[in-house]
């Protein structure tokens, strides 16, 4: 209902004055964000979609998993220098699929080298500047994006520079949006499904307003590698 948290600060603190709703599902508040201890104060059930620092009810990815997935795939096309650009640090995503990315990398006997690991904006203008920066200095041959929309940015920034996906560059990204099946090429991505991530945090949250299971904080949905062109493969049946 808010694009920032300074926006959701106010709603919030109407909507708790105003005590019209029965529940409320956060997204991905960022590290220092203080809209969690605001609900911990207040009488209203709530779930946090999203990993969050500290011991409240949630539903996540195991973004390690993610990170390790997408990069494990590169390496195994013999990619010995893979890249990472990762998304703003303030979220624990973030933190997470780079420990994924590291955990691949030493998995594999390869060092990790924090000139390859980049950070920007999870817009496609941010992307295209940081990876068109960024190649031009260091060599690498596969690419693990944080998300798709950063990735056609990515993908873009490459071409500029006269490097092809997946001819010259092998590319993974994160989340299965609906524009990576139609991109050219087609992107391989980590599905996260968010269907089943916003159905567990709406389950959590009427557990919650019902006042049923407390004994389970957390609940973690795992993502699924969708291989199509971008990394080198031909994209699967169906896909």
């Amino acid at each position: 209902m808010s694009e920032t948290e300074s926006d959701a600060k106010g709603k919030l603190e109407s909507i708790l004055d105003s005590r019209t709703l029965g529940g409320l599902i956060l997204t991905h508040p960022t590290e220092n964000s203080d809209l969690i201890d605001i609900l911990e104060d207040s009488d209203l059930p709530f779930v946090v979609l999203g990993r969050p620092k500290r011991e409240v009810i949630y539903v996540d990815n195991d973004n390690v998993e993610v990170g390790e997935l997408a990069t494990d795939h590169l390496i195994s096309h013999g990619h010995g220098r893979v890249a990472f650009l990762s998304g703003p640090s303030k979220f624990t995503y973030t933190e997470d699929r780079l420990k994924g990315y590291r955990s691949a990398l030493e998995a594999n006997g390869l060092p990790y080298d924090e000139e390859l690991v980049w950070n920007s904006e999870l817009v496609e203008s941010a992307a295209y500047e940081v990876v068109k920066e960024k190649a031009k200095k260091f060599d690498f041959s596969g690419i693990f994006v944080a998300g798709d929309v950063q990735a056609v940015g990515a993908v873009h920034a490459l071409r500029d520079l006269g490097k092809q996906v997946p001819d010259d560059v092998s590319l993974v990204s994160v989340c299965n949006s609906e524009l990576t099946k139609h991109f050219e090429p087609s992107i391989t991505t980590v599905d996260l499904h968010e269907y089943w991530l916003g159905n567990w945090a709406a389950n959590r949250l009427i557990q919650e307003i019902e006042g049923g299971e407390r004994d389970r904080p957390k609940v973690v949905v795992p993502g699924d590698l969708i291989v199509r062109e971008s990394c080198g493969c031909k994209a699967e049946n169906g896909d």
